[in-house]
């Protein structure tokens, strides 16, 4: 499996993290341009399945798979591009300062047809996790 890595604020993909200010779950969104993703090299059927690593309070890890919200158009640019989002809630493992602090890895899984050619797109470079910011 192929591994690429696309620094923050690349076009293939834009990233958000946000605290409801109506109750103390945090949103994790992905807008994915498969277009983008495409023209780094990378096979791309465009079906990719997007996740996040979150740090949690012992330390390790959690994989958040995203769920497909639907489709995203931008007046600016022509196609369309695929939205996924989560509200994280379940505070027992994830802390609000380690959001701050560690911040979430972010990630696609993406194949050419018929699932060949599979690689892993990180959308933040080692230790440049995105942020909650308040």
């Amino acid at each position: 499996m192929t591994s690429k890595v696309l620094e923050q604020r690349h076009p293939a993909a834009t990233v958000n993290i946000w605290r409801s200010s109506i109750d103390d779950r945090v949103a994790l969104d992905v807008t994915v341009d498969d277009k983008k993703i495409r023209e780094e090299g990378l096979a791309h059927d465009g079906y990719e399945k997007v996740f996040a690593l979150v740090p949690k309070s012992d330390g390790s890890w959690q994989r958040y798979d995203l769920e497909y919200a639907g489709p995203s158009c931008d007046r600016d640019e022509q196609g369309t591009k695929n939205t996924y989002s989560l509200f994280l809630s379940d505070w027992d493992d994830v802390t609000l300062d380690d959001l701050r602090q560690k911040g979430v890895a972010f990630g696609l899984e993406v194949s050419g047809p018929d699932g060949k050619n599979a690689a892993t797109v990180w959308l933040q470079g080692f230790g440049d996790n995105y942020r909650l910011r308040d």
